[in-house]
């Protein structure tokens, strides 16, 4: 057979019946592939106008046959790119008895940078702009609002506005973009500091959790606390919790006992609800990432129930969306842990039996993510003692 050329063309224009019909070509880009076996590239858009294009991929023998793949469609749309950032506390119309944790997420196709807020007066987002200011954090992210100066800070509704920025310097409230294209979250809320504040002390916000654990912290009121009780449902159902009070101090302490299996996976908000001697509620909410899901984890190489001689090595892979915090290996009464590279997920190690006079082992794989699941797998092999042993034969 002769030898084939491939051509790679990849053409890009705007998707529009005027255009088909008229058969109308001007402004398409296209592309020949320098190397036919294979190819990545590449075509700038900045140029483009917003909307809907389409692609082909066109490749021709030496003997004029043509073989094309698509037109599929691509969307062109600049507001895409802004990143979005949105406030999961405190919920619209909340009433904020005090200081407050302001808690959010954010994400972006490329990265988070930062958050930045605004606080202003009123229910519209409108009005007087009391403070500006950069929250803690970037995908998970989070801001201490301090509104003890009663003359700063008076009771009245308020509009706290949140944009990200991402790692390449694009705010989300671009001047490069219309208002109304603007990626921006405004929840409106109300300020009554005669209520009881709650804080939770064992768990920063947006912290790992897995398995189960205990969240402790402390609830103040001047009129005592007559209920303290917790949701995981949203505020749907609340569950009652006994406190205990330091007449030192006035703080009242609390603890949970949460597992967190019942959780889903992921960002989870676990809501606290506190009423004080005259019937006043206080509420706070705060935000843990569950993860319950063990590293996924697979021996490769041998197959199961391979027979393997008295020095074979053995492959396998580990990962977890999280991170892992160690990998060990062990066969019959040998073992060891593997080194952890960024980015690797593939290991192998030899393993010596020729010490051991046993017809059977089973490889295990042990690997531990960050939270501390674990996942085991392990694979039985007959071993030939006979089958790396060489013979060699000299003539005198």
């Amino acid at each position: 057979m002769g030898k084939k050329t491939l051509f790679i063309c990849v053409i890009i224009f705007i998707f529009c019946s005027n255009l088909w019909a008229g058969g109308n070509r001007e402004g398409n880009v296209s592309r020949a592939a320098e190397d036919s076996s294979g190819f990545t590239d590449s075509i700038d858009i900045t140029d483009k106008k917003p909307g809907t294009y389409n692609f082909y991929i066109e490749a021709k023998d030496n003997a004029g046959n043509v073989m094309r793949a698509g037109p599929d469609n691509i969307r062109i749309d600049p507001r895409s790119d802004l990143p979005l950032a949105t406030i999961v506390n405190p919920l619209p119309n909340m009433r904020v008895q005090g200081n407050m944790n302001i808690v959010g997420i954010a994400v972006d196709d490329d990265a988070v940078d930062n958050v930045q807020l605004s606080i202003r007066r009123g229910h519209d987002g409108k009005g007087e702009e009391i403070f500006r200011a950069r929250a803690t954090g970037s995908d998970f992210w989070s801001f201490f609002l301090d509104t003890s100066d009663g003359e700063r800070w008076t009771d009245g509704n308020y509009t706290v506005t949140a944009w990200a920025v991402d790692s390449n310097g694009l705010s989300g409230i671009s001047e490069n973009f219309r208002p109304r294209d603007h990626k921006k979250h405004e929840v409106f809320w109300v300020l009554d500091r005669k209520r009881p504040e709650i804080a939770i002390l064992s768990h920063d916000i947006g912290e790992l959790v897995s398995g189960r654990i205990r969240l402790s912290g402390t609830v103040i009121d001047g009129n005592g606390i007559n209920a303290f009780a917790y949701s995981i449902d949203g505020g749907e159902r609340y569950n009652v919790v006994r406190t205990r009070l330091d007449r030192r101090t006035g703080l009242y302490t609390w603890e949970i006992n949460l597992n967190t299996a019942i959780l889903e996976n992921g960002p989870s908000v676990i809501w606290f609800r506190a009423q004080d001697g005259q019937g006043t509620l206080g509420t706070a909410a705060h935000l843990l990432f569950v993860n319950n899901i063990g590293p996924d984890v697979d021996i490769v190489y041998p197959p199961p129930n391979a027979t393997v001689n008295g020095v074979f090595s053995v492959s396998a892979y580990a990962s977890h969306p999280v991170g892992l915090k160690s990998v060990r290996w062990s066969a019959d009464r040998l073992g060891g842990e593997f080194e952890l590279l960024p980015g690797n997920q593939w290991f192998s190690t030899d393993i010596d039996l020729r010490g051991s006079r046993t017809g059977d082992v089973t490889v295990e794989i042990r690997a531990e993510d960050v939270s501390g699941n674990v996942t085991v797998k392990r694979q039985r092999y007959r071993v030939d003692h006979t089958g790396w042993i060489k013979t060699v034969i000299c003539q005198q």
